[in-house]
């Protein structure tokens, strides 16, 4: 739904260039209605990651303990979820995991999160995270800090978050 609602703003974006008034001129321009459009998004965006947040905590992790069990070092785990039920269950089997960023094996189960997590820090490449340090490094050296339009050349993937309080401030 974010994807496709992205494509409905660059749409209002360029239909304000056929218009004969400027960006402001009244509440009801392609360009305003683009805006609503990513603002609501904005607002959506915050509510699913509180609810992603509190079904997390409250979840039963028996189940995926059981699974856990059965993984060893060399399988990949490969998630489409946000949450991080995956992660907890195979730490709480003692074991160690990580985001395979990159792939090593003597540092845990690579657990591979394709659609992203709900504990990831992801800031504008411009920007500093004075905790934190970047875990992507690779190709940092041809990028400007300037703005392109496309997330995976504007921005970075920091961490993670340290607490779910963390997580949710933002």
């Amino acid at each position: 739904m974010f994807h496709y609602a992205h494509f409905d703003i660059e749409l209002f974006r360029l239909k304000q260039h056929l218009m004969p008034v400027g960006r402001e001129d009244w509440p009801e321009t392609p360009w305003s209605r683009g805006e609503s459009i990513e603002t609501w998004l904005q607002y959506l965006e915050y509510a699913l990651r509180d609810v992603i947040l509190e079904d997390d905590n409250a979840a039963d992790l028996a189940p995926i303990e059981r699974w856990a069990q059965k993984v060893n070092e060399r399988d990949a785990v490969i998630t489409f979820n946000y949450d991080t039920l995956v992660e907890r269950a195979i730490a709480k089997t003692g074991r160690k995991w990580n985001h395979a960023l990159p792939r090593d094996p003597q540092t845990g189960i690579p657990v591979h999160k394709l659609h992203g997590s709900i504990d990831w820090l992801v800031a504008h490449r411009s920007e500093e995270l004075s905790q934190a340090r970047s875990s992507l490094r690779r190709g940092e050296q041809h990028r400007s800090d300037g703005r392109t339009g496309r997330i995976e050349d504007d921005y970075r993937l920091w961490g993670r978050c340290r607490t779910r309080e963390h997580c949710k401030s933002g």
